[in-house]
This record gives C-alpha cells, structure tokens and sequence, in this order.
C-alpha cells in the first residue's frame, strides 16, 4: 500500500496525533540542542574564568615578589645614599619615592571585586564578565611587575652613581695627597745636608716614598677597573700609606732643625762668650785678675740660674733596630783652653767641660 493510500485511510485524527508527535519530537531535538549549546558555553565560561583568575593569582603574586626583592634592598639605597660625594638629599629622596610607590604593589588585593563566590548560581554572562575584568587585572599585575623592575632598576641607579662618586672623588682625592706626600718626602730629603742625619734614617723615608709612589702608580693604572667595594680599600690603604710618610718626613725635618740649628745656636751663643773673654784676659796685668773673677762669676751665675740639663735628643723615626750609637769622643787632653766637638763647645781648663742644649742649658761633661 503506497503512503497517499494510507493516508486516505486514517483519520483525521489519527492525522492531528501524528502531527503532534512530530512536533513533540522537533521541540525536544531542538531543545536539546539549545541545551547542549547552552552547557557547553556554560563550561566554556566558567573554564575562561577560572584560567583568567589562576593566572591573576600566579601573576600578582609574582609582582609582589618582586616588590618585595626591591623593599629589601632599600636599606642598601639609603646606606649607599649616604656616602654620596655632595647629592645626599637627592640619592635619598629616591630611595623614598620607591617605598612609598612599592606599597601599591604589595597591598593590591588578592581577592578583587571581580571573583564570583558561587559559580553555580551565576549565569553565562555573569561569568563572562568576570572573566572580562579578570583579564584587565592580569594586565595590571603584569604591568606591576615591570613597574616594580623599574624600581630595582632605579635604586641600582642609585648605587652605581654614588659608588661611581666615591671613586672618582675620594680615592682621587686619596691618590692627589699620596702624590703630595712622595714630593714633601723628597723635597725634606734634597734639602738636608749631607752627614747631618744618619744614613739609615733617610733611606728608610725614601723607601717610604718610593713604595707609595708605586703603589700610587698600580692604583691610577687599574682605576677604571676599580669596583666599589675595593675603592674602598684603597682608600683606606692609601690613607695609612700617606700617614706614616708624612710622619717620617715631619720626624726628619725635626731632627734636622735639631741638628743644624739647635745645637749650632748654642755653639754660636759660647763662642761669643769665649770670645769676650780672650778680649777681657789681653787687658794690663791690674785688671786681668778682676776681669777673671768677673767672667767667672758671671758664667758661675748664669749657670745656677739656667734649668736642669734636659738629657733627651732630638726624636727619631721609629725603627726596629736603630743602628749602633758611635763611640763617644775621646777625652780631650787636660791642657786647658777650649774645644769644639760637633755642636758642643767644651771648657778644658781642669779635664771637665760644660756642655749646653739649644735651650741655653749648660752641665758639666
């Protein structure tokens, strides 16, 4: 029986009923349809905006960490700050500025306004949205990372250009008095006469001398390869070399003036003396004796007046083993008369001389 045959043959409602089924049947293929549509972008959304908000998680925390590595060097901005050569107030004030910028990072919240607590009762497009401003706020905490390398990147700044700073002026400054150290050195040297000072004591200032200048010369050879922490102690190195230079050489020129004007003046002061009295012993016979009694009371006079001799000689540069003093002079012959041995001049009229000090202090010797 063909189709239009059995068609002939129901009813019509037998046709209203066969109708309704179809329809019943489109209605539900299409409804599921929808409904598998509607799940899957459900899932889809709900997947979106779990991925966005991991990943804000993960990228804000790194941020963070970032900003938490930059707040621990900023006691290390300010120390460095502080050994600026003349822009403290500068260095620091950066160093300031990231702390108060750095607080932005670290006290963004963790939970933003955009998290849903119950997905199951939001819709698709409430989740989208979500999602939507999840993807902003991954923006944001990446920027904030770079904004927190920025910050690293300025205290590094920092301390680059105050450790560039101290090496170009303080171990420069350093180098220049170390240089003025070896010239004052040699300079105290030319100047001292020969046979005045022990030979020992000025080859040991010039070995002072000749070893800072070379250290001096190994310095600005490698400057530019000088980091900061090893500026520092050349600074330091350079300092103590200049100092004990500077000392030997103020030692020498005092031993110096000692010895050619101290002793020399008092040299000078006796002969004058003595000369008086060779003039005063060629007077007539009648006026001879009183002329002695006179020169001798008077020297006799002078004498108790003048302070104790001072035993201590000029100071010397100290030294490890000083070389052995030279013999003492001879006695001079008692024949009376007056004898001048180095800076001393000595009366030998009974074998017993009188000595004297710069000072104009006189001691039998």
């Amino acid at each position: 029986m063909s189709i239009t045959e059995r068609l002939k043959s129901t009813t019509v409602g037998q046709r209203v009923a066969a109708v309704a089924v179809l329809v019943v049947v489109v209605c539900v293929a299409v409804w599921l349809v929808v409904a598998g549509q509607q799940r899957a972008a459900r899932a889809e959304a709900i997947e979106r905006y779990e991925t966005t908000l991991a990943t804000f998680s993960t990228e804000l925390a790194q941020a963070k960490q970032d900003a938490t590595a930059v707040q621990d060097r900023l006691p290390e901005c300010r120390e460095v700050a502080q050994t600026s050569a003349g822009y403290v107030q500068k260095h620091e004030a950066t160093c300031s500025t990231v702390e108060n910028s750095l607080g932005a990072i670290l006290d963004y919240p963790e939970k933003p306004k955009a998290v849903i607590d119950d997905l199951e009762a939001a819709s698709v497009d409430e989740i989208n949205a979500a999602a939507d401003e999840l993807e902003d706020k991954v923006a944001h905490a990446r920027n904030m990372q770079e904004i927190a390398k920025g910050y690293d990147a300025d205290i590094q700044s920092v301390i680059d250009t105050v450790r560039g700073e101290y090496k170009d002026k303080h171990v420069r400054e350093a180098l220049d008095e170390a240089t003025a150290a070896v010239k004052a050195a040699r300079d105290e040297i030319a100047k001292v006469p020969a046979g005045l000072i022990e030979d020992w004591v000025i080859s040991e200032l010039n070995t002072k001398a000749d070893d800072l200048e070379k250290f001096v010369s190994d310095v600005e050879a490698r400057f530019d390869e000088i980091d900061y922490e090893e500026a520092i102690d050349t600074r330091t190195s350079l300092a103590g070399y200049t100092g004990e230079l500077t000392t030997a050489t103020a030692e020498l020129s005092q031993m110096a003036t000692a010895n050619s004007v101290g002793g020399r003046g008092f040299a000078e002061s006796y002969r004058r003396d003595r000369d008086q009295n060779d003039a005063t012993s060629s007077q007539p016979s009648a006026n001879k004796e009183t002329a002695k009694n006179s020169s001798s009371s008077t020297r006799s006079g002078s004498n108790s007046g003048r302070k104790a001799p001072a035993a201590a000689a000029p100071a010397v540069p100290t030294r490890a083993q000083a070389p052995a003093p030279a013999p003492a002079p001879a006695a001079a012959p008692n024949t009376g008369g007056w004898v001048e041995t180095g800076d001393v001049i000595v009366e030998n009229k009974t074998g017993e001389g009188i000595c004297g000090d710069e000072f104009g202090n006189t001691w039998p010797c």
